[in-house]
Parts: C-alpha cells; structure tokens; sequence
C-alpha cells in the first residue's frame, strides 16, 4: 500500500481533486520577523489496494525572525487524516514541530541546527504509507553560498523511523535557473 506520486508530465486530473492551503501572515515592516497560520483540505489519490485515498485537514502555526546574522524558524502542524480503504475507512490524528536556529558564520556560509519532533504517530493509518517519516530527528548542517543561485549544503541527521534510528550524512546542491 502507497500513495500515488504526481506525474507532473502526464497528469491524470480524471482522479485528482484540488488540495487547496490558506496562509494569513504578518511581516513587520523591517521584514525582521513574521509569524502566521495556515489551513488546508484536500485527497491524495491512493494507487494500490486496499488504499482508494487519503483526506487531510492541516492546521498550523509557524514563526520567523532575524536579526543581523541569526534567524530562528518554528512550525507547528496539526493533521486529520481519512485513509479511505477496503475494508473500512481509518480516521487518526497527529502533530509534528520544527524549531530551526541559523547563524551566518562567514558572508557565504550558515552553520544550521534543526530539532524536529511528532506526537501521535504511532500507528497512524496515513503515516504507515510512509515508512520513511521521521518521528524525531536532530539536524545540523552548513550551507555555503557559491553564487546567487547555487548552494551546497552538507547535513548530518539523527532521528528515529517507524522501522528504528537512523544516522544520516547528506551533501545536496542546489542550483536556480536563470
């Protein structure tokens, strides 16, 4: 059982139903912080039985403020799910947080920790589709500014799966077409 990934070059919108999200912010004028709300409703398609779809309702909060050479980033989700499947349908709940804390070490570079945590997951009929959600983790990493439009970070992760920990090192680049 899995969800059906979104074929961006052959969409098949017969079965797709608009998931749409509604954000209220307020960014003070300095642009030094902003703090907001979020909701969303909406179906994701399911691709195997006994899985048809998945309806979410999302709620959350999340904050962002900076200062000269430090930036702190927060969320907070709250989610519904309806995992429509044979032989009945499966209604759960959970909630996930992030603080991320952000300092800009040299002009070009940004030394990063991320503390990410969940409650409520443990046999969670939407989240046992994904066996790769992390419950809890624990980021750090550095992000170096090559150019305007290109970075590379390198991050190392610990955190627990469904499945147990897991230990991770990632090196990502990151480029923006002109």
């Amino acid at each position: 059982k899995h969800l059906e990934a979104f074929d961006l070059l052959r969409p098949n919108i017969e079965n797709r139903k608009p998931y749409t999200i509604v954000r209220l912010a307020h960014t003070s004028i300095d642009d030094q912080q902003e703090f907001g709300g979020f909701a969303g409703y909406g179906t994701l398609g399911g691709n195997s039985a006994p899985v048809d779809a998945v309806t979410q309702t999302i709620l959350g909060a999340y904050l962002r403020r900076e200062s000269i050479n430090t930036r702190i980033l927060a969320a907070l989700y709250y989610v519904d799910n309806l995992v429509e499947q044979t032989p009945s349908n499966v209604r759960d709940t959970f909630s996930a947080a992030y603080v991320q804390a952000e300092y800009d070490w040299r002009p070009n570079a940004a030394l990063y920790g991320r503390l990410e945590t969940s409650n409520g997951t443990q046999g969670d009929a939407y989240l046992s589709l994904l066996p790769e959600f992390p419950k809890d983790r624990i980021v750090s990493g550095i992000n170096f500014g090559l150019t305007s439009r290109q970075s590379l970070k390198l991050e190392l992760s610990s955190g627990w799966l469904a499945a147990g920990r897991i230990d991770q090192v990632a090196v990502q680049w990151s480029g923006a077409l002109p």
